[in-house]
């Protein structure tokens, strides 16, 4: 991970990690608008996702020793998040894809209002990593820890909703 989280709302602290970090000059920028740095060290930096920024954006980091652009990309999503409404899983079995998978594995999930404040996704009780999300679709990860036939939340500030159609961990 070059980052993390990989979503998030503006004003969220962001981790990036890396290597020489600590040069003079430090700037870094999430697309094209320059973000406010609260700390950095040689491996890490912890920025904020500036105003202005919407959609998918790669992250700039420059300093007086170059440029370094992240190969993911940082997901900014609204913090009116749907309006206010709670996020709903769809109908089942129209709630997950795929519904049998492994450890570290992408795993879609539908329904609506996904792109409320602070999302968290939990198979069970682990949290995953999100790697996107728009309001009726997210992608996230089978967390390490989850093992047999679980039930994914996804928790938003507007609410929380769990799915009807269980996940299985091979």
């Amino acid at each position: 991970n070059q980052f993390q989280p990989r979503i998030g709302t503006v004003g969220q602290a962001v981790t990036l990690f890396g290597s020489n970090f600590n040069l003079p000059n430090l700037q870094v920028s999430f697309g094209t608008v320059q973000a406010v740095v609260d700390s950095a060290t040689a491996t890490q930096i912890v920025a904020r996702v500036p105003a202005g920024v919407t959609g998918q954006v790669a992250i700039t980091v420059t300093t007086s020793g170059g440029t370094a652009v992240s190969d993911d990309l940082f997901t900014v999503i609204s913090s009116g998040g749907g309006g206010g409404n709670p996020p709903a899983f769809n109908p089942s079995p129209n709630q997950i894809s795929p519904r049998i998978g492994t450890v570290g594995q992408a795993v879609t999930l539908s329904g609506s209002n996904f792109d409320g404040p602070n999302l968290q996704v939990s198979f069970g009780t682990v949290q995953a990593v999100v790697d996107s999300a728009t309001a009726t679709q997210i992608v996230a990860r089978v967390p390490a820890g989850v093992t047999g036939s679980v039930l994914i939340t996804v928790r938003t500030d507007n609410g929380t909703t769990t799915s009807n159609d269980n996940f299985t961990v091979l």
